[in-house]
């Protein structure tokens, strides 16, 4: 169940996995995620379960490079295109209106998303090997705290999981920071994190909230 991160046999395990609509656990650059396919309603569906999340937070999206951005991104303001080259990849997650394409399950009720390019060049692998961007969340039932290591995610997830990738222990183990950009004029923090409000503010100014 658990296969080392780098080794190129498991990738491809992991990315087979993906395409199939299974669940897995991966390192990222802030802490251990679980993920699906984009596009698997049944994916999205089984990280809700296996987590206990409650449907009415959406399941953020991750993506290997800016290609990957306009396939899951209705629109990208200026204000947020500026926070994104000075910060991606990176530990920044924008919340931007949502790509038609792009299962209403992953954000239930909710016309945006949250979207996020890594730095972990692991986790950017495997979404390229997978051959699209994924649906992930935070490696923890809801309510525990974050997996930093792969052994914290098996004690964890005991089942369910397809296989757990497991790269050494979370680099940094504080999650990205979260910016809505659903009203650009006006873009907001909903989430403090591993990106500080001074580094934000230097990129956008006072228009940040």
């Amino acid at each position: 169940m658990v296969f080392p991160a780098f080794d190129s046999a498991a990738l491809r395990r992991a990315a087979d996995a993906l395409r199939a609509g299974q669940v897995l656990a991966f390192p990222t650059d802030t802490v251990y995620g679980i993920g699906a396919d984009v596009l698997s309603t049944a994916g999205i569906a089984r990280i809700y379960a296996l987590k206990g999340r409650a449907t009415e937070k959406a399941i953020p999206i991750l993506i290997s490079d800016f290609e990957q951005l306009d396939r899951v991104a209705a629109e990208v303001p200026p204000s947020a295109a500026r926070l994104i080259q000075a910060f991606w990849p990176g530990a920044l997650t924008v919340v931007l209106p949502r790509h038609a394409r792009v299962p209403g399950e992953i954000a239930p009720g909710k016309d945006s998303i949250g979207i996020r390019m890594p730095a972990h060049p692991i986790v950017r692998k495997l979404i390229g090997l997978a051959g699209g961007p994924i649906a992930c969340s935070s490696a923890n039932l809801s309510g525990m705290p974050a997996a930093e290591s792969a052994a914290a995610v098996a004690e964890q997830f005991p089942t369910g999981l397809a296989l757990i990738l497991d790269g050494g222990p979370s680099n940094s183990g504080v999650p990205s920071t979260v910016v809505d950009f659903t009203e650009p004029e006006a873009p907001r923090i909903l989430r403090d994190g591993a990106i500080s409000r001074d580094a934000l503010h230097a990129v956008l100014g006072s228009n940040l909230v």
